[in-house]
């Protein structure tokens, strides 16, 4: 018994817990000291059902600690705390802190937990939770099965689940029923949802409703036909809309029996039905539309137009227009017929091709007064057209009461050729029909069309008149027109007509339009000069258009094009020569470009947006940039941040005066987001990591987004979390721009991130975006997406992008095809390192980069003859295998495979250089010259390592090969002899690769890839385990094999970098350099044929084979193999299996 105080005390507790006032309660509980009332269990349970009541989950689970630290709490204070609970990570711990004392974990409060998870969709917990229910010595309540089911994804769980209730004599109620159909029905099982309905209890109309969408989404119109019958049987009471969303199911299948059969079930359920109900019940049947009409008038039920339209719509729809004329004329239901009731008969007889009765039934509304809206004049129209009775549709047209219909009539004329079209237009006159804009507009377009420019140009001038005044629309045809006479025809006829015509602008703007887009300078030019006489200077459209135009030339075309408007007396303007500044300076075409400022200079004053185009040239070096900022500033204008930042990209290779040029800016507090990655990949690709690192530090004013990358960039990796946080706040808060998007995919996959939230923005922003990319931003957006988490979506949207831009560029010498080809080679690599690249894929790339690569030929050797030596094939078992200088293995007439000795290096400042043998087979070729091209070299070896070598003597060969290199088409394998025994189990390896002073691998850097498979087991000398491994890189980084193998505990024997200096020391015993030889490699040529070559283990390393002791008889066999030089293809290779 409580004592008065305490009971008093719980009452008000209990008074506040009803009403929800869970401040109240609160602060009577920390007050009960006070009271002389200590708080009890009962108390506390009170308040955290206060709490529970208002939503304040969290303050009860503080509660309920608060009482564990006074009292002991009971399962009812659990229960209440866990049913309020919404954090199924709370949930859990308290089931875990009841599991340490010694109450029981009832079935209650493991339902109230597995109803936490199941709220956070953890379906996975939820389960696991009900199982544990299921394993105790008491089952599981139906509550807890109901969450359970609710939890379930698979609906064979969810069934088994419902089945088990019955099995374990748990009372399976409609709770747990509507649960299991709503999984069959997330399932789309509506048979089995209709058969869980008939096993409820209680049917209210809430259940009824729901399995009624649930057949509503169905395909079969047998499920709701069903679920009327299992209505029926079981008593529910049904209205006319369920009787309707069946006969509608029925009909859109053609089951118009079975919807008759039903609506004779609705009229024996007596239900209260008026015309009205019937009306929205009528389906689009024509059978069953008959089948109403006579159900109506049998039940006496007074009939309605609207009901009559829709049985005439359903004859339109059924081409039955016999019966759709019945409908229309039947004098049985009183009814007087509208303007759509004729429309849809005239629309039946169209249909069927029927232009007489159509013609008869649009004459009959004047005969019954209906007045005829817009859609009757078209629909006539358009019937009279389609039954090619033109003159008939004409005719009407002429008749004085339906002269308005004239003007509705473009079906006519868009279907007739320029004779009828003059026909009719002759016809009208005779008719003494006045002419209309739109009539002229038809027949100079049928000539047109018909390219007859003669005959369009005689109709313009016949139609003209002073009652006539022509407008843009007649010159229209003209213009899309591929004649260049009627260009000159438009502009010579219009130019003269509009000078006081302001609204003639729209005629400047499509012909500027279409002349540009053809690239048909001379119509251009004549336009140009024409708009001044007209109207004046050209405005901002006009000028934009010319802008883009000049884009797409090429600049030879944009130098003749200033030529012509000055021979044509022209007045030229700043705009046309920033135009022209424009294109060549996309093309590199600097010292053009200087030429076309001095001429800009001196015909007209240049300004400031000539300058800066001028200073952004590609190419420019960077004496000249700054000569013209000087220029410029003492030619009265000051330099902006487009000037600087212009001038900044010229220092690239000049990291003192990119610095310079950045720190000036900052005095000048000009905006830094184009200059600040300017100075960053200036100061890195020089080794000024510690200027770089200052500039960062000091970039207080520049986006965090490009603060973040320059961090990575520069592995500043202790301020990245800080500047991390402020990237998703700016991510979440405004849209990025081009430059933010594409560093933010570098350096996401460049630290190896895997933010979901950050993913999600980069993808938007990236499609979003995907059209402005310029090619270098479009190689790091692609770096980015394909080697992280991006989603299927995105990359199938990227690659489809890389595709148009692929499309796009044409082949002249201003696309700059080296950078382009570059670009692109990045591109392919990412999206081939996502998914495969297919063959289909492949081809086109190939020719697009073959067009490209022929001219990077053309341009640097334009007087080349063809390869004069002759095709061979130096057999892989003739190769010494104690070669001291390079062999040549494989010739063909654009390439060459070679095989490298250890000890020389492809190119670079050793002595033994491998350029040099290669110029002396191939001669002396310009791809040997250009060290932006690896001077032919596809790729390389570390100077200790031996292997074949590709080169390509071309540079058409060198970007098929490269094409081939990224797409996973030339194939490069090799042998490695590393420590331990690689699990037999090991077939690929893939680690990010960080180059320093060495290559690091792990989960920051450059996305790699590399095949293993296990050849052989083996012990040395001194009793340590060994491994010979089949290698083929997917990937080709600096290092690769070497910090992958030592990545996973197994690095290669004598490798100096990669193993401590006492494991060095002991394998230089046996083996007396790094045991890393690429052995084979297959490509095709320009032609499509297969070439490989193989080249046997030098005897430096056959020696250290040899010291070796197997550890296998299969390991046996196959190391003697490698030793005797016998040939092993990857594909035909198994890989050892597990140690015995």
């Amino acid at each position: 018994m409580l004592p008065t105080r305490d009971v008093s005390l719980v009452n008000t507790l209990k008074e506040h817990a009803r009403k929800a006032a869970w401040r109240s309660a609160v602060g009577l509980l920390q007050v009960a000291g006070s009271l002389l009332a200590r708080p009890n269990l009962i108390t506390y349970t009170k308040s955290i059902r206060s709490l529970k009541y208002s939503f304040r989950w969290a303050d009860a689970v503080a509660l309920l600690r608060r009482l564990r630290m006074e009292l002991e709490p009971d399962t009812v204070c659990f229960g209440t705390v866990l049913g309020a609970c919404k954090s199924w990570h709370t949930a859990l711990r308290m089931i875990e802190t009841l599991d340490t004392t010694s109450m029981r974990v009832s079935d209650v409060v493991l339902g109230q937990a597995t109803t936490s998870c199941v709220r956070q969709m953890l379906w996975e917990r939820a389960g696991s939770l009900l199982r544990r229910s299921s394993n105790d010595q008491n089952a599981p309540d139906s509550q807890s099965y109901t969450a359970g089911i609710q939890a379930c994804v698979d609906w064979h769980v969810a069934l088994q689940k419902f089945e088990d209730m019955s099995t374990l004599r748990i009372c399976v109620d409609d709770i747990a029923t509507k649960a299991a159909m709503n999984s069959l029905s997330q399932s789309g099982l509506w048979s089995k949802v209709l058969q869980m309905f008939s096993r409820l209890h209680g049917i209210d109309q809430i259940s009824f409703s729901s399995c009624k969408t649930a057949c509503a989404k169905s395909v079969s119109w047998a499920m709701p036909l069903a679920l009327v019958d299992s209505a029926l049987f079981l008593q529910v009471s049904l209205d006319i809309i369920d009787f309707s969303t069946a006969i509608s199911a029925c009909e859109k299948k053609g089951k118009w029996v079975s919807s008759i059969t039903l609506l004779g079930d609705a009229l024996r359920c007596k239900l209260q039905t008026d015309a009205l109900c019937w009306e929205e019940s009528m389906p689009s049947s024509w059978q069953l539309v008959l089948f109403l009409r006579a159900e109506l008038a049998r039940i006496s039920l007074p009939a309605r137009i609207s009901s009559c339209n829709r049985g005439i719509s359903a004859c339109q729809r059924s081409n039955q227009w016999q019966v759709a004329q019945c409908l229309l004329h039947s004098p049985h239901d009183c009814l007087r017929r509208d303007a759509i009731s004729y429309n849809s008969a005239v629309g039946a007889f169209r249909t069927s091709s029927l232009w007489q009765p159509a013609l008869l039934t649009y004459q009959a509304l004047a005969e019954h007064a209906v007045v005829p809206d817009s859609a009757s004049k078209t629909i006539v129209a358009s019937s009279v057209a389609r039954c090619l009775s033109w003159l008939h549709a004409l005719f009407l047209a002429t008749r004085p009461e339906q002269s308005s219909i004239a003007t509705d009539l473009p079906s006519i004329t868009a279907s007739l050729s320029w004779e009828k079209a003059s026909a009719s237009y002759d016809f009208m006159l005779r008719q003494g029909v006045s002419s209309s804009q739109f009539l002229c507009h038809s027949l100079v377009s049928s000539c047109a069309t018909a390219a007859l420019w003669r005959e369009a140009a005689s109709v313009y001038e016949s139609i003209v008149d002073e009652t006539l005044q022509p407008d843009s629309g007649f010159c229209e045809p003209l213009i899309s027109s591929r004649a260049d006479q009627c260009w000159q025809l438009a502009v010579d006829r219009m130019s003269g007509r509009l000078k006081s015509d302001k609204s003639g602008t729209t005629f400047w703007y499509r012909y500027i339009q279409t002349s540009a887009s053809k690239v048909t300078w001379s119509a251009l030019v004549l336009v140009l000069a024409r708009f001044r006489e007209a109207s004046g200077e050209p405005d901002l459209k006009i000028n934009g258009m010319l802008c883009e135009s000049f884009r797409q030339a090429g600049w030879r075309k944009v130098i003749a094009l200033l030529r012509h408007v000055g021979s044509k007396q022209v007045a030229t303007d700043s705009f046309l020569y920033s135009s022209a500044l424009t294109s060549c300076r996309s093309q590199g075409k600097w010292l053009l470009a200087r030429a076309l400022l001095d001429d800009c200079a001196r015909i007209v004053q240049c300004d400031t947006v000539v300058w800066n185009t001028f200073i952004a040239n590609k190419g420019l070096i960077w004496p000249a940039a700054l000569n013209a900022v000087s220029s410029m500033i003492s030619a009265g204008f000051e330099a902006d941040a487009v000037s600087y930042n212009s001038m900044i990209a010229t220092y690239s290779d000049h990291w003192q005066r990119a610095v310079a040029c950045y720190q000036h800016m900052e005095l000048l507090n000009l905006e830094l987001d184009v200059a600040f990655p300017t100075a960053i990949d200036s100061c890195k690709h020089s080794g000024r990591d510690e200027i770089g690192k200052r500039i960062v530090i000091g970039a207080r004013y520049v986006s965090c987004i490009l603060r973040f990358w320059a961090m990575a960039e520069m592995v500043m990796l202790t301020d990245l979390k800080s500047c991390f946080v402020e990237v998703l706040q700016q991510v979440n808060t405004r849209k990025m721009t081009t430059a933010e998007v594409s560093k933010l995919w570098w350096t996401t996959a460049s630290l190896g991130l895997h933010h979901p939230t950050l993913l999600i923005h980069l993808e938007r922003d990236g499609a979003r975006l995907l059209r402005q990319f310029t090619l270098e931003e479009m190689v790091a957006v692609a770096m980015g997406a394909c080697t992280t988490d991006a989603g299927t979506h995105f990359l199938c949207t990227l690659r489809k992008e890389v595709h148009r831009r692929a499309a796009a560029i044409e082949r002249h010498e201003g696309t700059g095809p080296q950078a382009v080809l570059q670009q692109f080679v990045g591109m392919l690599w990412a999206l081939n390192f996502a998914v495969p690249t297919s063959k289909r894929d492949f081809t086109s790339f190939r020719q697009f980069f073959n067009g490209l690569a022929i001219f990077l030929d053309e341009v640097s050797s334009p007087d080349r003859q063809e390869a004069k030596f002759a095709e061979r094939v130096q057999p892989w078992t003739s190769v010494s295998r104690s070669l001291k200088s390079p062999l040549v293995l494989l010739t063909l007439s654009d390439c060459l495979v070679t095989a490298k000795p250890a000890g020389w290096e492809v190119y670079g400042d050793t002595k033994l250089q491998m350029l040099p043998h290669v110029q002396a087979v191939l001669g002396e070729l310009p791809i040997h010259e250009d060290r932006d091209h690896a001077f032919g070299f596809l790729h390389r070896l570390d100077v200790p390592s031996s292997g074949l070598i590709l080169s390509a003597a071309t540079y058409a060969a060198f970007y098929d090969l490269q094409l081939q290199l990224v797409c996973g088409r030339l194939l490069r394998d090799y042998v490695v002899l590393c420590h331990g025994h690689v699990p037999h189990v090991r077939r690929e390896i893939q680690a990010r690769l960080k180059l320093t002073d060495v290559a690091h691998a792990g989960a920051q850097g450059k996305a790699s890839r590399t095949l293993v498979k296990m050849a052989a087991r083996a012990t040395g000398h001194a009793g340590t385990s060994h491994s010979l491994v089949l290698v083929r890189i997917l990937t080709g980084r600096l290092h690769q094999i070497r910090s992958h193998f030592a990545f996973f505990g197994h690095p290669t024997v004598s490798d100096s970098k990669y193993t401590s200096a006492a494991t060095f020391g002991s394998d230089l015993a046996s083996c007396p350099r790094n045991f890393v030889h690429r052995y084979h490699l297959f490509f095709e040529d320009r032609k499509s044929s297969g070439h490989q070559s193989f080249m046997p283990i030098p005897s430096d390393l056959c020696g250290c084979l040899e010291s070796l002791a197997a550890d296998d008889e299969l390991s046996s066999k196959r190391l003697e193999s490698w030793v005797f030089g016998r040939e092993l293809n990857w594909e035909d290779f198994l890989p050892l299996g597990p140690q015995l």
